[in-house]
């Protein structure tokens, strides 16, 4: 199949949605199909993203000049600034903000729909809603091409973002379908968005390394792993609080967190003014599969207490390497872990935080069955044999049924291969 993914642009260093495209793609190539990538703004020449895509052999194409993208991220700097000194502002800074990109992505409708039509894609697949998304999507439609806007989130959040989104859904019933990322999300999809034609489950699929590490069951040192943005609502800061009262009573334990971010510098004060920076190490981004396997041998348990998820990437890497988690109870990660494979605490919970965290550090056996348990539920729901024929038929049965639609025929032959699969999305014409 030829299927075309869009996006406005890359927006790393670390970007869910970005990965998402990566390894779906490299996936897809891998499998015989002819997947490629079209931005609506080029990329920066040394992006992490773009270089790996390149060295896959996929097709990355954009449609405007870089010139753009520079003035887009000067005026996304002065914005942040200006939400960080006027806290009471950031409503209205956002609202603007949207509207100027919303114009400014707009006057390439015409040079995507122009791409589309030239490409003749079998499906386009849209990531972020944004204003990019938009008219990428209205430019597929109005090339005739069926398109799948995958939500990787919550519709309507985080906080702060709800007047945008309203503006997004104004283009998807121009879609043939949505998915969602796991059975909770789709129904929090079903209550927000009760007039989409039709949803969909389509799971996270990582680009597999050196998977299944076995866990030691040795005790001499126990290391905490965190991978995510250094931002408010990853929980970076939770998380060294946490642990510092951690290590005081086992002063065995250590903690590795990859990543960067807007707080990465407050992480690093608050670590030195804890007095536990002799005990955190900062790994700094890490990108690939090798880079990712290096920092994954090096933790014994992941922890990623964030505020607010779709299906976090990284709990699925920690999974393919049989390390058990300790995870927050939002978004679609209830739906990931159980607990057989880690522990579930409640958002923003230092207590619920810290009594996990010792829990998993004397309990080595229950550690070792957590990590036998982590490596089986990745094999089951998210190792590339379970996910990528999902992908394939929803691509397959998408097409099927935008061109049925023409004659009239209402489609609902979806078949259930994935233990997500909760019900057949039934399809709706789109006049």
């Amino acid at each position: 199949m030829n299927i075309i993914f869009c996006k406005g642009h890359f927006a790393g260093p670390i970007s869910g949605a970005d990965e998402l495209i990566v390894n779906n793609t490299i996936q897809l190539k891998k499998a015989g199909h002819n997947p490629s990538v079209l931005l609506l703004y080029r990329p920066l020449v040394d992006d992490q993203y773009l270089l790996r895509l390149q060295r896959a052999g996929i097709s990355v194409q954009w449609i405007t000049s870089s010139v753009i993208v520079d003035s887009l991220n000067i005026y996304c700097k002065i914005a942040r600034r200006l939400m960080e000194t006027f806290p009471a502002s950031r409503q209205l800074i956002r609202k603007n903000a949207h509207k100027m990109a919303l114009a400014q992505a707009s006057r390439h409708l015409d040079a995507c729909r122009a791409y589309f039509e030239k490409s003749q894609p079998d499906i386009v697949h849209v990531v972020s809603p944004n204003a990019s998304a938009m008219v990428m999507i209205r430019a597929a439609y109005v090339a005739g091409v069926p398109v799948l806007y995958q939500e990787l989130g919550i519709p309507f959040h985080p906080p702060g973002y709800e007047s945008q989104y309203e503006q997004f859904t104004s283009v998807l019933s121009a879609c043939t379908e949505v998915a969602a990322l796991s059975p909770s999300l789709k129904q929090m999809c079903y209550e927000k968005l009760p007039s989409l034609n039709s949803l969909s489950v389509l799971p996270l699929l990582i680009e597999e390394g050196c998977n299944q590490i076995p866990l030691s069951k040795s005790s001499e040192q126990i290391t905490f792993g965190f991978a995510a943005r250094f931002e408010y609502m990853k929980g970076p800061l939770i998380l060294l609080r946490a642990f510092a009262k951690v290590v005081r009573e086992f002063p065995n334990v250590r903690l590795k967190m990859a990543g960067t971010g807007f707080q990465l510098k407050q992480c690093t004060a608050e670590a030195k003014q804890l007095g536990i920076e002799g005990y955190v190490t900062f790994t700094g981004l890490y990108t690939g599969v090798q880079q990712r396997c290096e920092f994954m041998k090096g933790i014994d348990l992941f922890v990623l207490p964030s505020l607010s998820e779709g299906t976090p990437t990284t709990i699925v890497e920690a999974m393919a390497h049989g390390i058990p988690a300790i995870v927050t109870n939002v978004g679609g990660i209830p739906d990931m872990i159980t607990a057989e494979e880690g522990i579930i605490i409640p958002p923003e919970d230092s207590t619920a935080l810290i009594d996990a965290m010792i829990r998993l550090t004397v309990n080595h056996e229950l550690r070792w069955q957590m990590s036998r348990a982590a490596t089986a539920r990745y094999e089951r729901l998210f190792s590339m044999q379970a996910v990528l024929p999902i992908i394939v038929n929803n691509y397959q049965r998408i097409v099927a049924s935008h061109y049925s639609c023409g004659s009239g025929v209402q489609l609902n032959n979806r078949i259930p291969t994935h233990p997500w699969e909760m019900g057949k999305p039934e399809y709706v014409c789109i006049s």
